[in-house]
């Protein structure tokens, strides 16, 4: 299931990049948040990731790069996917759950704060 998440604080442009990717047919969902703050608080409750976020860079309560900067700190990178490429993922991207996980020893630490 692909979803996609669209940041704008302008609610015309929300709907207009809602509708052009629904009739692309490009994802299975289509998230809107009307701030980076709503946006941030979905991602951090979120089972797994989102495929494609579109983000307004100027925004008042939170700009874009700044939603940038928050996201890149939230990123939990645990190691590599031993997984064959082009092969399907049948965890949905949930590595932590997946055995072909090949675990960077410098995270063990942060594999058992996440457990």
């Amino acid at each position: 299931m692909r979803q996609i998440v669209i940041i704008d604080d302008s609610d015309p442009d929300l709907l207009y990049a809602r509708i052009i990717v629904e009739q692309a047919h490009i994802a299975d969902e289509v998230l809107t948040f009307g701030t980076a703050t709503e946006a941030l608080e979905f991602l951090a409750a979120s089972p797994r990731p989102v495929d494609l976020i579109l983000l307004d860079i100027n925004m008042p309560e939170m700009g874009g790069f700044e939603f940038l900067d928050h996201f890149e700190h939230r990123k939990v990178e645990l190691g590599t996917c031993g997984r064959a490429y082009a092969t399907p993922c049948h965890h949905e991207h949930a590595c932590i759950r997946c055995p072909l996980l090949r675990v960077d020893p410098n995270q063990l630490p942060r594999l058992q704060e996440i457990r």
